[in-house]
């Protein structure tokens, strides 16, 4: 088995590695941010700036709790593929494929490399699968056949490990008809954060990537179970109000397990994905009239 060269930590990532607990909801989520000044060196000076801020927000605790603990505001992870006809979940997920929406990352047993889309980062989803199957092999080589890493500890190995990870456990949100003045961070009178939308959401995204050979955002979510299409209203709401929130032109989704991986747009979800699911059952498709919303603000 091929082995990830982790970059070895310096004392200024040590040092920039930053945590913050939150209770919400009755769950505990640990938001860490680590590598803070490495990442940040690959993003132009603009889009640095703004995650920086937002970061501070959440790493100084002003989050909107109110919110996150309310029960009756919804939660992303609400968004899921359900209620198909038998079989509906292989055929959409495959028609996407063929479509060129999705774009499948499989790490084969013989460690060949993986399918080349886009071309310029797939050295960069390679190591995510490497890192979380080497993730596994760890407590393996122990004699733990049966032991499977739990979530915070595949998320946190790719944290220290992979290079352009940049935090886990991301609390995003948004409110309905408020600007949100009292969580605004402001560098000067024209940069400012608006969480200001038609609908209150909230959610916490499970692992953020800078990827610098494209120069944007990756939205990632860990599924060990694999069924990306299960969970992809869920990822792509996150991606799309991360770059509402911070005015970014492009972000994109992974779902990855230890085997493969599924790279995709959050534009998927206003595009391809609701009629070919009403084809096959009765989905609810609650993300429809909100994420439309996101766009008419």
């Amino acid at each position: 088995m091929k082995k990830v060269v982790n970059r070895k930590l310096t004392k200024k990532d040590i040092q920039d590695f930053k945590q913050k607990r939150f209770i919400h909801n009755g769950m505990e989520y640990i938001f860490k941010w680590a590598k803070k000044q490495f990442v940040l060196e690959q993003m132009p000076p603009d889009i640095g700036i703004k995650i920086t801020n937002y970061f501070n927000i959440i790493t100084q605790g002003i989050v909107p709790i109110d919110l996150f603990n309310n029960p009756f505001i919804l939660r992303c992870s609400k968004f899921r593929v359900k209620n198909l006809q038998r079989g509906a979940q292989r055929k959409i997920s495959q028609q996407l494929i063929e479509d060129n929406r999705i774009f499948p990352i499989i790490r084969e047993s013989n460690d060949q490399s993986l399918n080349e889309y886009p071309k310029e980062n797939s050295a960069f989803l390679n190591s995510i699968l490497e890192i979380t199957e080497n993730t596994f092999a760890s407590y393996w080589e122990q004699g733990y056949r049966d032991y499977k890493p739990s979530h915070d500890e595949v998320l946190s190995s790719i944290l220290l490990q992979h290079d352009g990870a940049l935090s886990i456990e991301v609390p995003v949100w948004t409110r309905k008809k408020s600007s949100l003045e009292q969580f605004l961070v402001k560098n000067n009178e024209n940069e400012s954060f608006s969480c200001d939308f038609t609908y209150s959401l909230t959610g916490h995204i499970d692992l953020l990537l800078w990827d610098s050979s494209t120069q944007c955002f990756i939205v990632a979510d860990y599924k060990p179970e694999g069924y990306f299409l299960r969970s992809l209203p869920q990822v792509a709401v996150y991606a799309l109000i991360l770059q509402k929130n911070l005015e970014l032109s492009k972000v994109l989704c992974l779902s990855f397990n230890k085997d493969e991986a599924w790279l995709y747009s959050p534009q998927i979800l206003i595009e391809d994905i609701n009629p070919m699911l009403e084809q096959y059952g009765n989905p609810s498709l609650k993300w429809r009239k909100i994420v439309k919303s996101f766009y008419k603000i």
